[in-house]
């Protein structure tokens, strides 16, 4: 697919959903729509990456979010790229509204790791999207477990990821038949970030 002319996004923020920071712009900065015409945007935000996807030639996004603020935020961006041809924005907690037999060429998902002990009944919906319980793992596991029913043979994971718990994630991964690569890092004053890349059926690359 042939990259668009380079745009900068228009993007708007708002208060109660995550503002894209240095996770979401290691993401952008690796990210590629290539073999990936349909491509799924977990937890999508402001829609930044799903727009970036957009602009780099994926033709079918799904941009998903729990925080209905997060969802409303992106359609505005998307309305501002002129982009609505390409993305659609669905409210709803990870995989729980999609009809099984969907399948995506490529998934991106900037997951809440940050260790918590705030009960999720106490975090507002900022709160949310960087709280990822007592050990970081409360979302991202559930990701993982419903991702098989989602994601092509062949097909791409690009997700972030704290150093931290890391060798967890990519050995589950590889259980279920993914290869695992890092393919970037970015070193934060109070943490580690890697970006990976996992692909089902092959070596990622």
């Amino acid at each position: 697919m042939e990259e668009r002319p380079d745009s900068t996004p228009m993007m708007s923020t708002d208060d109660e959903v995550y503002s894209p920071s240095d996770d979401s712009f290691l993401i952008a900065d690796h990210l590629s729509t290539k073999e990936a015409s349909h491509v799924l945007d977990m937890g999508t935000g402001t829609g930044i990456l799903a727009i970036k996807a957009a602009l780099l030639g994926a033709h079918r996004i799904l941009a998903l979010d729990i925080n209905p603020y997060a969802s409303l935020c992106a359609l505005r961006n998307i309305r501002l790229n002129d982009l609505g041809d390409q993305i659609s924005v669905l409210t709803c907690d990870l995989f729980s509204s999609l009809r099984e037999g969907i399948l995506f060429d490529m998934v991106i998902f900037n997951p809440p790791y940050l260790r918590t002990e705030e009960p999720e009944s106490r975090r507002g919906w900022l709160e949310r999207s960087w709280a990822g319980g007592p050990n970081g793992r409360a979302v991202l596991d559930r990701f993982i477990a419903g991702l098989p029913m989602y994601l092509k043979m062949g097909g791409r994971l690009l997700i972030l990821h704290p150093s931290y718990g890391v060798r967890a994630t990519i050995r589950k991964l590889k259980e279920m038949g993914m290869g695992v690569s890092v393919v970037a890092t970015k070193k934060l004053f109070f943490e580690k970030l890697l970006l990976l890349v996992a692909r089902f059926g092959k070596a990622s690359r």
